[in-house]
């Protein structure tokens, strides 16, 4: 029988054991390597909930402020809404009729711009001072004896101290904003007192012209 030198069986041995150990380790590295890709998943999907989550909750406080910002502006519109109607209540208003009884000045024809003024001091006092409010009428037909035309006037503040209220039509067209002069009917003032908000009547005759 044919024996191998000792040194050379040992030799043949330790390549056996190494191949062994090779091909042993090469079946144990896909499976670390799947468990490391596993790991990784399971990390990365757990990742992407935390991320998910987060933008939940950024969403949810995004819906807050808005929801916020939304009832504050309805709060707002609320306020300045209840602001006009409490304005809106005590403002004193006036309303009524302005007719022509006089006879207006020769060459005029009672045609014209009537002016309502209210002032804060009678005129037949002193110096009535600026205005308090006005409207007018524009093209006014008075021709006709007891013709009439209708004015309002909104706005006001209630007072205790009356208010004065006057009239006349710009018969001549010389210019509503200048005030009557000798060519155009008047009224004589009417006193309002108005201390509260309300609509009040007033009615003016014009009767004549400027003394």
């Amino acid at each position: 029988m044919f024996h191998l030198p000792l040194s050379l069986q040992r030799l043949l041995l330790l390549l056996a054991l190494s191949l062994a150990f090779s091909l042993n380790g090469c079946g144990n590295t896909p499976d670390d390597d799947d468990s490391a890709s596993d790991d990784d998943d399971d990390d990365s999907a757990s990742d992407d909930d935390d991320s998910a989550a987060d933008d939940d909750d950024d969403d949810s406080a995004a819906d807050d402020d808005d929801d916020s910002a939304a009832d504050d502006d309805d709060d707002d519109d609320s306020a300045a809404d209840d602001d006009d109607d409490d304005s809106a209540a005590t403002d004193a208003n006036i309303s009524g009729m302005v007719t022509r009884s006089g006879d207006f000045v020769k060459g005029q024809d009672g045609i014209g711009t009537v002016v309502v003024t209210v002032l804060a001091q009678d005129p037949k006092a002193g110096p009535p001072g600026m205005p308090v409010a006005f409207t007018s009428v524009p093209d006014a037909d008075l021709s006709a004896s007891g013709a009439s035309v209708s004015y309002s006037l909104e706005g006001l503040t209630p007072r205790v101290e009356p208010y004065y209220v006057v009239a006349f039509i710009d018969d001549d067209a010389s210019g509503a904003m200048g005030g009557p002069n000798e060519n155009d009917l008047v009224a004589q003032p009417v006193e309002l007192t108005a201390t509260t908000g309300g609509t009040y009547s007033v009615d003016l005759d014009l009767a004549g012209t400027l003394d």
